[in-house]
C-alpha cells in the first residue's frame, strides 16, 4: 500500500490491508473515483451491514432458545440496525462494515468455542479473529477479552487454554504475510499498524485532543507534522510519536488520567457542551433546531445505558445464556479510544450491541411479568 497522504507514495503500515485492497480492486474494476465505484462501495457496505445483522439474529436466537421463534430477536436486530450511529457509517464507506461483520463473526465463533472448545471451533475462532484484524487492529482486545472470560468460566481450563493457543496460532498465521510485508517495507517488526502511537499522541501531549480536531497533532491536520513524516519516514515518525507520548504520560499522569476519564464519559454519553463533538458552535450560540437535535442525540445515548443498567439490576438478563459473549465487546472495543481520542462514529462499533442487550432485557422483563 502507498502513503495515506495525497502528496506521497512511500509504503505505509498505517492501515490494516484488507479494506484498502478491496477498495483498490473496486477502483480497478469500476474506475478510480467514478460513479460506478461509488455505487459499488455503497452496495458493498450495505451488503456487509445486512450480513452482520443476520449474524446478530443468529446469535440472539442462540442465547434465547425459548424465544427463538418469537419476535424478540428480530426486533432487537431491527432496532440496532436503525441506530443513528449505525446508519451514519453506511454513508461513510471505509472499514466499518467489514469490522461489524468481523466482530459479529468473532462472537459467533467465540460462542461455539466457549460451549465446546474443540479443535474445529478453535480453528474457526482463530480464523475469524485473524480476518477481522486484517481490517482493523482494535478487535484484538475483543479476542483477548473473550478468551479470558471463557477461561475464567471454564470447568476444564487446561483444555480451554490449549485450544485458545491454537486459535492464537491460526490468527498469527493469517497475519504473517502482513508482518513479512511490513518488515520488507520498513525493515522492522510491525505486527499490526504503525500509527497506534500517533493516535495516542493526539490525546497525550500538552494540548492533547479529547476529540480529533483541527488542532490535533496529525500529518493530515498539521503541515509541519507532514513535513516531519516525509523527512524521516513512517517508522521514524511513529517512533517519535511514541517517545513524545511516553514522555507526556510519565510527566503528566494526572492530566492523562483526567483526559482518559473524560473521553470515556463522552464516548458513552456524548456532551452537549463540548464544542468538538457536534462542531465548533457552543451551546449558547446554537439555534432551536441545533439544541433539539443535540438533546435528542444525548437522550438516545443515555437512555439505552440506563435501561441496560436497570435490566441488569432487576435480574431481567439472568435467564440469558452466555451473556459474557455480548457484554465483552462493550468493555473491550472502546479501550483504544479512551487513551487516544474519540469521535461519535466510533460509538457505532458498540451501539448495536448495546441496543440489542437493552431490547433483550426489556423483552425478558415483559415475558416474566406476563407469565406471572
Amino acid at each position: 500500500m502507498s502513503s495515506p497522504f495525497a502528496d506521497g507514495s512511500s509504503p505505509t503500515s498505517w492501515f490494516m490491508p484488507l479494506a484498502p485492497m478491496i477498495w483498490a480492486g473496486i477502483f480497478r474494476l469500476c474506475g478510480s473515483f467514478s460513479d460506478a465505484s461509488l455505487i459499488a462501495l455503497y452496495g458493498l457496505d450495505t451488503l456487509l451491514a445486512g450480513t452482520a445483522a443476520c449474524c446478530w439474529l443468529w446469535l440472539i436466537r442462540e442465547i434465547l432458545p425459548h424465544r427463538s421463534k418469537g419476535p424478540l430477536p428480530m426486533l432487537a436486530v431491527l432496532i440496532a440496525s436503525l441506530a443513528p450511529e449505525h446508519l451514519v457509517t453506511l454513508t461513510r464507506p471505509w472499514y466499518w462494515g467489514l469490522q461489524k461483520l468481523g466482530v459479529a463473526t468473532m462472537l459467533i465463533c467465540a460462542l461455539k468455542w466457549h460451549r465446546s472448545p474443540d479443535l474445529k471451533r478453535s480453528l474457526a475462532f482463530g480464523a475469524a479473529t485473524g480476518s477481522t484484524l486484517l481490517v482493523n487492529s482494535v478487535p484484538l482486545l475483543l479476542f483477548v477479552g473473550l478468551v479470558l472470560r471463557s477461561f475464567l468460566r471454564s470447568l476444564d481450563r487446561r483444555r480451554t487454554a490449549l485450544t485458545a493457543l491454537i486459535s492464537t496460532a491460526v490468527c498469527i498465521a493469517m497475519l504473517l504475510p502482513w508482518i513479512v510485508r511490513n518488515y520488507s517495507a520498513h525493515g522492522a517488526f510491525v505486527p499490526l499498524r504503525l500509527n497506534s502511537w500517533v493516535e495516542i499522541r493526539q490525546g497525550n501531549n500538552p494540548n492533547g485532543s479529547i476529540v480529533q480536531s483541527l488542532n490535533s497533532l496529525h500529518p493530515n491536520l498539521k503541515p509541519y507534522e507532514r513535513d516531519i513524516y516525509f523527512e524521516g519516514g513512517e517508522l521514524a515518525y511513529a517512533e517519535r510519536a511514541k517517545n513524545e507520548s511516553m514522555l507526556y504520560l510519565f510527566s503528566h499522569p494526572g492530566d492523562a488520567l483526567a483526559r482518559t476519564g473524560l473521553r470515556a464519559a463522552l464516548f458513552w454519553f456524548a456532551d452537549l457542551f463540548h464544542e468538538g463533538i457536534y462542531g465548533d458552535t457552543s451551546w449558547s450560540e446554537k439555534g432551536l433546531y441545533q439544541r433539539v437535535r443535540d438533546i435528542a442525540i444525548l437522550i438516545t445515548a443515555i437512555a439505552p445505558i440506563l435501561l441496560l443498567l436497570v435490566s441488569w439490576a432487576a435480574g431481567w438478563l439472568q435467564s440469558v445464556r452466555e451473556m459474557c459473549i455480548l457484554t465483552t465487546p462493550l468493555l473491550a472495543l472502546p479501550i483504544p479510544y479512551y487513551i487516544s481520542h474519540i469521535h461519535p462514529v466510533y460509538f457505532a462499533s458498540v451501539k448495536p450491541i448495546l441496543l440489542m442487550l437493552v431490547v433483550i432485557g426489556v423483552g425478558e422483563a415483559l415475558r416474566k411479568y406476563s407469565s406471572s
